[in-house]
């Protein structure tokens, strides 16, 4: 017994299908892999400052939702006993990066600006989406930056300077032609 399907319907049928799916599938692909990490930043008790974050590094995406973030990033601190804070960054990836999880801490000195203390924020905030974006086709835009060779230059100034100041403490110098010191 043989079943005599109309081709003109089956065809157009699946016409319509090929022209509305197939589009979709390879668009679909497309987004996925060119779409920057997601990333949600959970300032617990940390005042963070979102914007200069933001501004600071544009190379992923911000989520004001935990469960469609490729990453969370729980950030929290406490003081120290000198008066400075310990921060401490846990980064929990989620969805593909679900087995990973990196923590940095990095502590304040408690003379340390509002604004310096924010550069050491975002700095920590760097090195540790550096393990999820090596990942991504976002790599190829990141670049490392390591100057030792001028926090070796700028700790040498302050220690010649330290040492010059106490120098002048013990040793004081009267200027030349003032006769009251040489009695």
């Amino acid at each position: 017994m043989y079943i005599d399907i109309p081709k003109p319907r089956f065809m157009k049928t699946l016409s319509l299908m090929l022209i509305f799916f197939i589009p979709h599938i390879f668009a679909f692909g497309q987004v996925e892999y060119n779409k920057k990490l997601a990333v949600f930043i959970d300032c617990s008790n940390v005042a963070c400052d979102f914007n200069f974050i933001r501004s600071e590094i544009p190379i992923v995406d911000y989520l004001n939702d935990q469960v469609a973030a490729d990453v969370h990033v729980l950030i929290t601190a406490v003081q120290n006993g000198n008066g400075g804070k310990n921060y401490n960054l846990t980064f929990y990836g989620q969805k593909m990066y679900d087995k990973d999880k990196v923590t940095y801490t990095f502590n304040t000195e408690p003379n340390a600006t509002d604004a310096e203390n924010r550069v050491q924020l975002v700095r920590t905030i760097k090195i540790g989406l550096l393990h999820f974006l090596a990942r991504t086709p976002f790599a190829k835009y990141i670049n490392v930056d390591m100057n030792i060779k001028e926090k070796e230059k700028e700790q040498a100034v302050k220690e010649r300077d330290f040492l010059e100041a106490c120098l002048s403490l013990l040793f004081p110098q009267s200027p030349p032609g003032d006769a009251s010191k040489d009695l």
